[in-house]
């Protein structure tokens, strides 16, 4: 859940998810019309399931990196 409040009337933010080893697993991104508060889901599901791992996922705003965040999968 990525929450925002610009000023833009029209922006995307995208994500990007690596594999522990570094390998883009995949890449999304949302336009978001209107400026304002505002929330903006990302989520990613692998049926076969997820190796263990510490993964990355990368958030950025008109190509702009704006955060990074790990998580473990045990």
């Amino acid at each position: 859940d990525i929450r925002t409040s610009g000023t833009a009337g029209t922006y995307t933010i995208s994500s990007k998810w690596f594999y522990p080893d570094g390998e883009v697993l995949t890449e999304n991104s949302q336009i978001v019309t209107g400026a304002g508060p505002g929330s903006t889901i990302f989520s990613m599901s692998k049926p076969d399931g997820w190796a263990p791992g510490t993964y990355k996922v990368e958030f950025s705003i008109n190509g702009k990196l704006q955060q990074t965040k790990e998580f473990v999968v045990r």
